[in-house]
C-alpha cells in the first residue's frame, strides 16, 4: 500500500459564534461543554457512531462525552450550524481558519485543544494507477492542499 499525506495534522479548535456565546458563558474547561449545546458528527453510517471530542493538556489525553441536540453527518452543515448560532463546534482549524480571522466564530478552550491526524490517501500501488485516482492525485497536486516535497507526497503524473 502507498501511503500519501494529503493534509497536514491541524490543531483542533473548538469554536461558537458570538450570538451563541452572548447566550451562554463561554466554557473554560472542556467539562463545561456538558451544559452546552454542542453540535456533533456522525462518522459512520453503518454503525451509527459520533465523532469523540479529544482534549489534551500537559501531555495529557482524554476525552468528554459531549451532548447537544443536533447530530450531523457532514462538516459543513455543522459549520453552518455554529454559524448559525445553535451551539458549539469541533473542528480540525483548517475548516474554520478563515472564520476565526473575519470574528465571525471564537475559539474556545485554546489550551485545551488537540490535534487531528491529518488525512491521508491509500491505494495499492503507483505502477497502472487507474486514471480516475490519477485524476484526482493531479487535481490536488495543482490545488497545493498538502506538502508537494517529501516522502509522503503524491507521486508525479507519467
Amino acid at each position: 500500500m502507498i501511503a500519501v499525506r494529503l493534509l497536514e495534522e491541524q490543531q483542533i479548535a473548538i469554536v461558537a459564534s458570538p450570538a451563541y456565546l452572548a447566550r451562554h458563558q463561554p466554557p473554560a474547561m472542556p467539562q463545561d461543554l456538558l451544559s452546552h449545546n454542542c453540535i456533533r458528527l456522525r462518522v459512520g453510517d453503518w454503525n451509527g457512531s459520533i465523532m469523540q471530542w479529544d482534549f489534551e493538556k500537559d501531555g495529557r489525553k482524554f476525552e468528554v462525552a459531549v451532548d447537544g441536540a443536533l447530530i450531523l453527518n457532514d462538516w459543513f452543515l455543522i459549520l453552518n450550524a455554529v454559524l448559525d448560532g445553535l451551539g458549539v463546534g469541533y473542528f480540525p482549524e483548517i475548516l474554520v481558519s478563515s472564520h476565526i480571522a473575519n470574528g465571525s466564530l471564537l475559539r474556545l478552550l485554546d489550551d485545551w485543544s488537540g490535534r487531528f491526524p491529518g488525512v491521508h490517501l491509500f491505494y495499492p500501488s503507483r505502477r497502472q494507477m487507474p486514471g480516475p485516482l490519477r485524476a484526482f492525485v493531479d487535481f490536488m497536486r495543482e490545488h497545493h492542499t498538502f506538502p508537494s516535497r517529501g516522502p509522503n507526497s503524491l507521486p508525479k503524473s507519467s
